[in-house]
């Protein structure tokens, strides 16, 4: 997991999809589900949009590093 630009992404193995559902609750899927990119070996998620659907401040999950 790591900041890139104003996203907060997830990496994911595509054998650990499911328990990633598991853990967030399928609620979370239902509008449509979440933009996610394919990679070659799994995908990455912005859990910023999940985030902000239950109130989290996402810097409290990973902090956002400032580079000068």
């Amino acid at each position: 997991m790591d900041w890139r630009g104003d996203k907060l992404l997830l990496l994911l193995h595509f054998t650990e999809i499911k328990g990633f559902e598991d853990l967030i609750g399928r609620y979370a899927l239902d509008d449509g589900g979440l933009d996610v990119t394919l990679l070659s070996n799994g995908i990455a998620v912005d859990l910023i949009e999940l985030c902000e659907n239950e109130d989290i401040d996402p810097e409290s999950i990973r902090v956002k590093e400032v580079w000068t």
